[in-house]
């Protein structure tokens, strides 16, 4: 759960960021602000994204590597339950001690199974988050003479 705070924490941070840049560049338009003044703040709320993107980048190189441990566990479950039925069609075990032995290792693959998307949908959004950085900063590129 913590690292679904992770992921939340740095897509809304950055949200309010893309806000404040939004609000600030309409105040330099406006001429509501002094150039200095903009230039200073605009470059701490940058400086702030950076941080972010660093974040979000080291998040998905560990849920990179997390992924196929996860993805190799799962296969070994799924081994696990497939000689668990072989034996039961066989009759080397009862039909109630297949059923209880059956039970848990399904239940920890469809956990397994959940964290593994869990995680590959993080990737997902943090990578979208990215590339929204990304597209940002090809426009500020672009404004600046």
């Amino acid at each position: 759960m913590a690292a679904a705070m992770l992921k939340l924490d740095l897509v809304s941070e950055y949200q309010k960021i893309m806000n404040m840049l939004e609000k600030l560049n309409a105040k330099m338009i406006e001429g509501e602000i002094k150039e200095s003044i903009y230039e200073k703040i605009r470059g701490e709320l940058e400086a702030r994204q950076k941080e972010i993107i660093d974040k979000a980048k080291e998040r998905i190189e560990e849920l990179k590597k997390e992924i196929p441990s996860l993805q190799e566990r799962a296969k070994s479950i799924a081994l696990e339950l497939e000689e668990l039925e072989a034996r039961h069609a066989i009759g080397l075990i009862s039909s109630s001690e297949y059923e209880h032995r059956k039970m848990p290792i399904e239940r920890e693959h469809k956990a397994l199974e959940r964290r593994i998307k869990a995680r590959q949908d993080e990737i997902r959004e943090l990578e979208n988050l990215l590339s929204k950085g990304r597209r940002r900063k090809s426009r500020v590129k672009q404004k600046s003479p």
